[in-house]
């Protein structure tokens, strides 16, 4: 009998995530053949060790140079055996018979190349999923301070989280996608590092001529942000050149440049926050000064971004 899923995860000194995902992972998938592979990520806190001794049957494939989270999925993804691959955070709790509910769905709906399920938070709200490809608009109102405060307002109006959606892309926490969609469009793209990446796949897929679906009815539990602790300079780094990556990538030069205006006015107006904050003596100033330091890293990065042609993100 061939598989049904074949469950894609990604581990980065996560050990207490990893073992809550990997223990939730028997009920939620209850019912179908799954494969299941961890990618260590180098990790040094006996992640790996763990996986073994308490998960017999999941499959550990420990690289010993840290890489990007293209390239680990891809090490399952290019060889997946399953009829659909699951690209699944570490981060995640998945909610008894969720997967079962997304294999299901795809089933039946022979149009969709990819799909994934409601995400929540950890106190059980919601956390939004199924959103539009970024644009200029979106990435000016992403540096206003208002609308940070207050996303939903602008971002999600009117949508309908409890309804089965078709959708421009799904995140990539918990994200299924046909095995036969992906043999056509390809793998991750390995220009990102991380983030955007998702988007991307999807783009990619409803170019192919499949849809992409949010299913609420299969949740998953995401720790959003909970991997990046501790790794905030790399995550500003990384999550930037991504965004270029992504933008010369789909949209051309002119909005590369736009891009590169709006996201280079912002980070100036950091860097002058940081400047005063230095200069009139903050409290921990060496914070300060290594923000402003990564700040103008990141402006320098930006407005020197070569563009298509460039070497991408890494």
């Amino acid at each position: 009998m061939r598989l049904d899923v074949t469950i894609s995860i990604v581990n980065t000194d996560n050990r207490r995530l990893l073992k809550d995902c990997l223990s939730s992972l028997p009920a939620g998938s209850e019912g179908l053949e799954t494969e299941v592979f961890v990618v260590d990520n180098a990790s040094t806190d006996g992640s790996a060790e763990m996986v073994a001794r308490e998960f017999p049957g999941v499959q550990v494939m420990r690289n010993a140079i840290r890489g990007g989270f293209t390239a680990n999925h891809n090490q399952v993804l290019r060889h997946a055996p399953g009829r659909y691959a699951l690209i699944l955070n570490e981060d995640t709790v998945v909610r008894p018979g969720a997967i079962d509910v997304l294999v299901r769905f795809m089933d039946g709906r022979p149009d969709a190349g990819a799909c994934g399920p409601q995400l929540l938070n950890p106190d059980g709200s919601l956390q939004p999923s199924g959103e539009p490809f970024p644009t200029c608009t979106s990435a000016l109102l992403s540096e206003l301070t208002r609308y940070r405060w207050d996303r939903r307002k602008y971002f999600w109006r009117g949508r309908d989280f409890g309804a089965v959606t078709r959708v421009p892309a799904v995140s990539g926490a918990c994200l299924m996608v046909r095995r036969e969609t992906l043999d056509a469009v390809g793998l991750l793209d390995e220009g990102f590092f991380f983030y955007y990446d998702d988007l991307d796949l999807c783009r990619r897929i409803a170019r192919a001529g499949w849809h992409v679906y949010y299913v609420p009815q299969a949740r998953v539990m995401h720790y959003w942000g909970a991997t990046r602790a501790g790794h905030l300079p790399m995550v500003l780094r990384e999550g930037r050149r991504s965004q270029l990556y992504f933008f010369a990538k789909h949209y051309g030069p002119q909005r590369l440049v736009l891009l590169k205006l709006i996201l280079g006015l912002s980070d100036l107006g950091e860097l002058v926050r940081w400047a005063v904050a230095y200069t009139l003596g903050a409290r921990d100033r060496r914070a300060a000064r290594e923000r402003l330091a990564l700040r103008w890293e990141i402006l320098r990065m930006t407005l020197g971004y070569p563009g298509a042609g460039g070497s991408g993100p890494r």
